[in-house]
């Protein structure tokens, strides 16, 4: 897929006009790796055209929290471009991923003026907040299973992992709980696991667990 068509599927042909066009970049990126990484300065909005990314936070005491993860048509860098600000958060990829990254520089100079670009900026942001703010509120509120049913759900029905114990600490729950939950979903045939994934095969049980809980 070249430039142009991940502009005409993305729908950013009003924000990334062809005098833009050879002043942006497109990177590829592979699972696991690091795009951004937190306190450091940010000199793009990452338009995300192909895959996923995780974002996270570390605490002062080491602890990781997941916070969110962007999919195709979603970006990041526009609260960084906004507030003249470095990121706070660490953005890695989830599975192969691509990504059009549109300099600040570039914005100031071209964009000023475009409403497109401006209202895209305001309600995706704002999208962004309120999604983040539910992910918070439920990793508080809700009980292990109750978020693992979710998160599952979230991703289409199956996850990728390197490990459990990186699962576990993406979902904030300790390792021996997390593999408790599992066993359970495994016993009633309602997943499949391999040493990196979990899938339903069974998503009316599974649907039907959610609206347990």
């Amino acid at each position: 897929m070249n430039i142009d068509d991940y502009i005409y599927n993305n729908h950013l042909s009003h924000i990334i006009t062809p005098k833009i066009k050879s002043k942006i970049f497109i990177k590829n990126y592979s699972p696991n790796e690091i795009i951004l990484n937190s306190h450091n300065k940010v000199n793009n909005i990452y338009f995300i055209v192909k895959g996923k990314v995780e974002i996270s936070y570390i605490t002062s005491s080491g602890k990781h929290l997941f916070l969110n993860s962007l999919e195709k048509g979603d970006f990041f860098g526009d609260v960084e471009y906004v507030n003249k600000c470095n990121t706070i958060y660490d953005v890695s990829a989830i599975g192969d991923t691509t990504i059009i990254l549109l300099p600040f520089n570039i914005i100031d100079i071209f964009l000023n003026d475009n409403v497109y670009f401006w209202k895209l900026l305001c309600i995706e942001t704002n999208k962004k907040i309120l999604d983040t703010n539910h992910i918070v509120i439920a990793n508080k509120s809700l009980n292990l299973k109750s978020l693992l049913v979710n998160y599952i759900i979230q991703n289409n029905f199956k996850i990728y992992f390197d490990s459990l114990k990186e699962l576990s600490i993406k979902l904030n729950s300790s390792y021996r709980n997390l593999t408790r939950v599992i066993k359970y979903l495994l016993k009633e045939n309602i997943i499949i696991k391999t040493k990196h994934s979990i899938i339903v095969i069974d998503k009316e049980k599974f649907l039907d667990l959610a609206e347990e809980l």
